[in-house]
């Protein structure tokens, strides 16, 4: 360390043989912080001459370990009319938060897709996750329902650190709900 005390065991070891330091860590959250290092030089039967090198070591939490959370206000519960104009729900990378930087961990990933995991109706969404965009169409009555969808945003690879939710979209059938017209036949 910087002040002459010993370094970070768990963190730091040296080799002296190899004449090597290895920084390593298994716990994703410890011993993250800015360590002060110095390492000095002194050539053999000439202790008069020493050379130091003094820089610091920055370490970070691991990006699968990073919180990242998304804004409570994005992705509310809503419903669609069949027949009404395209609704179209846009989403951006400003609706999520990380203690991660892009350069870090990499950019924002996502996808949408029914909560149980399988794809949503593409008769009725459409997504473009280039332009951060879900829309909803349909002329169709026999939409009509509960569509249990889940958002899911992670950065770079780091799918297991992602965060999801789950908001419900409600499709109506516009048509009134009327009983079938009576027709009579009179005979003639």
């Amino acid at each position: 360390m910087e002040d002459d005390s010993a370094y970070l065991t768990p963190l730091i070891s040296f080799d002296d043989a190899a004449k090597s330091i290895t920084v390593y860590q298994s716990d994703l959250l410890a011993n993250t912080g800015t360590y002060p290092l110095k390492i000095s030089v002194t050539y053999d039967g000439h202790s008069a001459i020493t050379a130091t090198l003094s820089f610091n070591l920055e370490v970070v939490k691991s990006c699968l370990s990073v919180t990242n959370t998304l804004d409570a206000n994005a992705w509310p519960d809503y419903g669609y009319s069949v027949g009404d104009p395209i609704l179209t729900k846009k989403w951006s990378d400003a609706d999520l938060t990380s203690e991660a930087t892009a350069a870090r961990c990499g950019d924002w990933n996502y996808s949408l897709m029914n909560s149980d995991g399988s794809a949503l109706d593409s008769d009725l969404f459409t997504l473009d996750l280039t332009a951060k965009n879900l829309r909803v169409f349909s002329r169709d009555i026999l939409k009509a329902g509960v569509y249990n969808v889940e958002f899911k945003a992670w950065q770079g690879v780091h799918t297991a650190n992602g965060i999801s939710k789950v908001f419900v979209v409600t499709i109506i059938n516009s048509c009134p709900s009327e009983s079938p017209p009576q027709y009579t036949f009179d005979g003639e």
